[in-house]
């Protein structure tokens, strides 16, 4: 469905809220995830109330990806304020830049034939990779490392 990439997305973001929050949670700041999750409600209330009538459930989507990322942000600068983490945040922004222009070029693709939409889409998969190592942001032992896990799902029945 034509949700299922932003709401990935936006779940990449909820699971980073929590390591985000490291800082805070180390220095006891823990008051400062209540009002960065009701800001980040109050831009999700917003969002549908725009976004929902004009696109459905896409514009519901895009909305708790906003919010998700809001909130994550936000923790973020809280967080640094009070304990900095050296996170590298230019890779992690390089590569959530790529992973929107991957996932709106995927979800565009709609062929008749159902193989050939799936060998296209495995092609811009395999070019997001390739990019992120072109550009430097994933580095050959991090590859080696994925490389298991790879092969792993591939060996599913």
């Amino acid at each position: 469905s034509s949700v299922v990439g932003p709401l990935s997305l936006g779940l990449v973001a909820y699971g980073s809220y929590s390591i985000l929050a490291l800082g805070i949670m180390i220095t006891r700041k823990t008051g400062h995830i209540a009002w960065t999750g009701g800001a980040a409600a109050l831009l999700n209330i917003a969002l549908n109330f725009a976004l929902v009538p004009r696109f459905g459930m896409v514009g519901a989507a895009l909305a708790t990806v906003c919010s998700f990322t809001v909130a994550a942000l936000l923790l973020y600068l809280v967080s640094q304020h009070y304990y900095p983490i050296p996170f590298q945040i230019k890779k992690v922004g390089v590569i959530w830049a790529i992973t929107i222009l991957f996932m709106m070029a995927g979800m565009n693709i709609q062929l008749d034939s159902t193989a050939l939409t799936v060998a296209i889409k495995f092609i811009i998969l395999v070019s997001f990779g390739v990019i992120l190592f072109l550009l430097g942001v994933l580095q050959k032992r991090e590859i080696f490392l994925l490389l298991p896990l790879l092969k792993r799902i591939s060996s599913r029945p």
